[in-house]
Order: C-alpha cells, then sequence, then structure tokens
C-alpha cells in the first residue's frame, strides 16, 4: 500500500488528498506515517525528475486554454483588497 501511494503520488504530483485516500482505503492509521514518508520523498524525487504532472501534461495536449498563474495570483490579491 505504501509503494502504490508513492506511485500515485510521484505521477499526479497529489500529496494530502491521496494520503486521506490510502489512509481511508486501509483503514488503518498506523501506516500514516509510512505513506506520508513515502508520499512526501516521491513528491520531492518526481519534481526534480518531471516538474509537471500527466494532468498538466494531458491538458497541455489537449490545448485547452488556462491563465497563467501570475494572471491568477493578481486576480487573488484584487479581489482581496476589495473585500
Amino acid at each position: 500500500m505504501v509503494g502504490a501511494a508513492a506511485v500515485i503520488a510521484g505521477q499526479s504530483h497529489l500529496t494530502y488528498s491521496l494520503a486521506v485516500i490510502m489512509l481511508e482505503t486501509t483503514q488503518s492509521i498506523n501506516l500514516f506515517l509510512p505513506v506520508i514518508t513515502s508520499i512526501i520523498v516521491a513528491q520531492a524525487v518526481a519534481k526534480l525528475i518531471q516538474p509537471e504532472s500527466i494532468y498538466k501534461k494531458a491538458i497541455k495536449m489537449k490545448n485547452i486554454p488556462l491563465l497563467p498563474e501570475d494572471v491568477l495570483a493578481n486576480n487573488n490579491s484584487s479581489a482581496l483588497k476589495r473585500s
């Protein structure tokens, strides 16, 4: 189960949600530390080897338009200033 969590984390770049899903699947809180450790290590290694997740690659291959991250950051900060 720990290895499966590491493989999925490396491919999808998911962290906390994956840990919750894996722990709910096993229903064993004793696996929390090994699962979260393997996810963090797999995520770090995957970011070094391949910075984009499989989901981002699929979006790019399908040419789906997305807003750049700097535009999103500017919109969020201006929305906070208004409220």
